[in-house]
């Protein structure tokens, strides 16, 4: 289809919740391809899905071949190879001592976190008036439960949410504490918080954090749904900081693109979740599980986290040099392949710059011009996408 024609019929018909980029004919590797055949980098990566990379020959051949078999796609009710191999992989790869053993699957980021605060409530389900503390800054999704623990007032202001919702100050332990009592059934953070400016977790404030859940029997729910499947240089992020949540919700990265999420728990709190009680149609299917399990072979095969370890240690100096070299600049942040660069005003004409300039970027709150390349980025694609920001930033400086 001629790509005016693409234009003009999603301009017409779209829902219109998204700010649409350029028409996209196919990707490799870390790149996508114009209709005009104009490659760009990505570094909006689908959302941070695109962990590792577009069109990787072995998740097509994990596919056809599946198709090729005449495997059904089948619900939950009925046992399954692929999802069995999944759920023992990924209780495998969680801490020993964590507990972190009991597995549900859902389709998509928000979903793992709706089943999180669902599961906390059963296991909560003695106390009458529940509150939940969020925090400051967070973004969990865009479902009613998940958007109640959402702080961005933009998000919520029109929506009828769930009540008892607190947000303390993130990296504020204090905080915390004048916000958790007898009524508080489960803490939820991102251990880097993405949409609203990538904001990493202070170590001590992790560890200070799960020692009063602990000692308060308090599940502490950590989102993983940005930060999961090596985006910050390990494979989970708690990984960084030694601390283990009661509940794990992990989703964009886990299938190579196909919609997947879960959340991850103890045998404590899973038993405390009459069967029924929660549910999914399309969550755990055979298809989708045989897809992820391939793609935790390729994390395991071709060192995607050492090439995002690489990759993350030329950009973070690099663009410190930027900053240094630019006043507009005022801060860099992140960890891995999550960035998040920090201007003194607002970011719109830079992004629109940077696509003229062949690298796609994504927004994080109006001042932030955020990175989510895949993990196969080369070093060569990285620092063209530090060349194309200074010459962007030299060229509005003159």
């Amino acid at each position: 289809m001629d790509p005016e024609k693409i234009i003009a019929i999603e301009n017409a018909h779209d829902s219109g919740q998204f700010n649409k980029k350029v028409p996209v004919l196919k990707g490799k590797g870390a790149l996508l391809y114009g209709h005009d055949g104009r490659a760009y980098i990505d570094c909006v990566g689908g959302h941070g899905v695109a962990i590792i990379g577009y069109a990787h020959p072995r998740i097509t051949k994990t596919i056809c071949d599946y198709l090729h078999a005449g495997r059904p796609i089948t619900c939950g009710h009925f046992y399954d190879e692929s999802r069995a191999e999944l759920i023992q992989r990924l209780v495998d790869l969680m801490p020993r001592d964590s507990g972190l053993s009991r597995v549900f699957f859902c389709n998509s980021g928000t979903e793992s976190v709706e089943a999180a605060l669902k599961f906390a409530m059963k296991y909560k389900k003695n106390v009458k008036d529940k509150e939940i503390i969020g925090f400051k800054r967070a973004f969990h999704g865009r479902t009613l439960g998940a958007l109640a623990i959402t702080f961005e007032p933009r998000y919520r202001q029109d929506f009828v949410l769930i009540p008892g919702v607190k947000h303390a100050s993130y990296n504020d332990i204090e905080s915390v504490k004048a916000l958790l009592n007898d009524n508080t059934i489960c803490v939820i953070l991102e251990l880097v918080q993405g949409e609203q400016g990538v904001y990493p977790a202070d170590p001590q404030f992790l560890k200070d954090l799960r020692e009063l859940c602990t000692r308060r029997d308090v599940p502490l729910i950590f989102d993983e749904i940005q930060t999961g499947f090596g985006r910050t240089g390990k494979l989970f992020c708690f990984e960084h900081y030694g601390v283990t949540p009661d509940i794990l919700c992990i989703a964009k990265g886990i299938a190579a693109g196909i919609p997947m999420g879960a959340t991850i728990t103890t045998s404590k709190i899973m038993d405390a979740v009459d069967t029924g009680s929660h549910g999914t149609t399309f969550g755990g299917n055979p298809f989708a599980c045989a897809v992820a399990v391939e793609n935790l072979n390729i994390f395991r095969d071709e060192g995607l986290l050492d090439n995002a370890i690489k990759v993350s240690a030329y950009l973070f100096p690099a663009l410190e040099k930027l900053r240094q070299k630019y006043t507009s600049i005022k801060e860099i942040r992140g960890k891995g392949l999550m960035v998040g660069i920090q201007f003194k005003g607002k970011v719109a004409n830079i992004v629109k710059k940077m696509q003229e300039r062949g690298v796609l970027v994504l927004v994080a709150g109006m001042t932030v011009v955020r990175l989510l390349p895949p993990l196969v980025i080369t070093l060569e694609q990285a620092k063209q996408v530090v060349d194309a920001l200074d010459a962007v930033l030299g060229e509005m400086k003159e």
